[in-house]
């Protein structure tokens, strides 16, 4: 009877031991409470205070937000890390905020959407005597569905203004995220086989200025949104725009030949902006560092250039390439007539330099820029001799080593309150200029100018002196003989 009642105290002793012991999903915890577990598609938000530590620890103390995908392991991973053992194989994230009264904030990303997770708040204190862990916590991601609403576009000759709203992305996912859109002549198109051009967001608002287009073309569009460092990218719908009928550029001068100039710079929607900027003979425009035409090579042992000619309406006239139909680059002959047959006037706006050319035949007036030039390193030059502000543009004529350039200089033109012109001595330039890359090779020192009406030789020695290096802004002509 005895031995029975002993073995009854023994099996009671254990099942109370056993009661008493934690299971292994549930570490010995410090009272810890939370206030805010916020996730996202990619990021989470979490606030927590140890209410226990004394304020020396929260002070010298540190913080970490141990988490890992959803497993049954987790609980271990975490106690292993209470344990001592930096390198439990979980993530662990220490670049946390301390707030006052033992609080702690988190802000973690980098995270899978759609994704169930595992996390714990723990503590360590500054000599790492002492270590602890909070109540392990479940939550789960969003899934990544971005959406963008009221798609909008502006379009024009050659730029379109695209517009729309971002929906479904909270603000902290949007801190981790690229967006765009992609723009292409087929088809849905994607970051592989469209251009993608980068954009301003402000209030969930996504703008971009797309540029060089081509005109009276139709183009296809989605907005996209793309997780950083990784593969992961949404697209919207597609969205379509065409671009402006290039009759609009067309502007009558009434001038002797019938020649219809643009009322733009080639790849410019406005008379006042600038354009691309092309060398002579090539029909893509320079965005930074770039090489001139093969038609500028240089024969050393003829001592000589190649004879091109005038490349009006061929394969090397950027006018043509670009607007197609019987849009060409000017000849030096139509430069000279439009100066025949306008008088000039110089206006500032905007903080530029322009040329008022009003015709004299119907009073019509076309506005040229003072545009400067580019050089082959891609810097652009608005000065010659860093005094007065310059305007230069190519025309299509080439002979040997000389080549027709329309060259603008401030004239002392002056005007009114009223914009009336005061001052009738103009002075620019269409030049026939000698372009060899190097005094030595000069066989004209010289350049044939149109000034005022007049033909005349001007000494080229200490003048201003355009290398074919130099890309200028194109001022196209419409030709129906083309």
């Amino acid at each position: 009877m005895k031995q029975i009642k002993l073995l009854s105290f023994c099996l009671a002793a254990v099942l109370l031991a056993s009661c008493n012991e934690k299971p292994l999903d549930e570490p010995e915890q410090e009272n810890v409470t939370f206030s805010n577990i916020d996730a996202q598609a990619l990021s989470i938000n979490i606030k927590c205070s140890f209410d226990q530590l004394s304020e020396k620890d929260v002070l010298y103390g540190t913080f970490v937000t141990l988490y890992c995908e959803s497993d049954p392991e987790s609980a271990s991973m975490f106690e292993s890390w209470k344990n001592g053992n930096d390198n439990p194989g979980c993530q662990k994230f220490t670049a946390g905020k301390i707030k006052s009264g033992g609080g702690y904030e988190a802000n973690i990303s980098g995270l899978k959407p759609g994704t169930d997770y595992d996390f714990c708040v723990g503590f360590i204190s500054e000599d790492d005597t002492h270590r602890e862990i909070s109540k392990i916590q479940q939550f789960r991601t969003n899934d990544f569905a971005p959406k963008f609403e009221n798609n909008a576009v502006n379009s024009r000759f050659f730029s379109a203004d695209l517009s729309c709203n971002l929906a479904g992305l909270g603000a902290a996912d949007m801190a981790y995220c690229t967006f765009g859109y992609v723009i292409g002549k087929d088809h849905n198109p994607t970051a592989q086989n469209g251009t993608e051009f980068k954009v301003e967001m402000k209030d969930s608002t996504m703008t971009a200025k797309v540029t060089g287009l081509a005109p009276e073309t139709t183009y296809y569009y989605r907005s996209f949104v793309k997780v950083n460092a990784t593969d992961n990218i949404c697209y919207g719908q597609e969205q379509t725009f065409q671009t402006s009928n290039l009759d609009g550029l067309k502007l009558d001068l009434g001038l002797p030949s019938g020649t219809i100039w643009a009322s733009s710079n080639l790849g410019a929607d406005t008379p006042f902006e600038f354009g691309d900027y092309y060398f002579w003979a090539t029909t893509k425009p320079i965005n930074g560092p770039s090489t001139t035409s093969d038609l500028w090579y240089y024969d050393p042992e003829t001592g000589s250039f190649q004879n091109v000619g005038d490349i009006a309406g061929t394969e090397h006239d950027a006018a043509h390439m670009q607007m197609g139909g019987k849009w060409r680059m000017p000849r030096k002959e139509e430069l000279e007539e439009l100066f025949g047959n306008c008088t000039i006037v110089d206006h500032m706006v905007n903080g530029e330099y322009v040329s008022e050319l009003k015709s004299k035949n119907n009073g019509k007036s076309m506005i040229i820029p003072f545009a400067g030039y580019m050089s082959y390193t891609g810097e652009k030059r608005y000065y010659w001799d860093k005094e007065e502000e310059l305007g230069a543009y190519y025309s299509s004529n080439r002979k040997y080593n000389t080549y027709s350039l329309w060259l603008m200089l401030p004239s002392s033109t002056q005007c009114d309150a009223n914009g009336e012109k005061t001052d009738e001595s103009t002075y620019y330039i269409s030049a026939y200029q000698d372009c060899y890359m190097d005094f030595e090779y000069h066989e004209h020192d010289y350049w044939y100018s149109y000034i005022d009406g007049k033909d005349i030789k001007v000494d080229m020695y200490g003048v201003f002196i355009f290398y074919p290096d130099y890309a200028t802004p194109i001022r196209p002509v419409w030709d129906p003989n083309l």
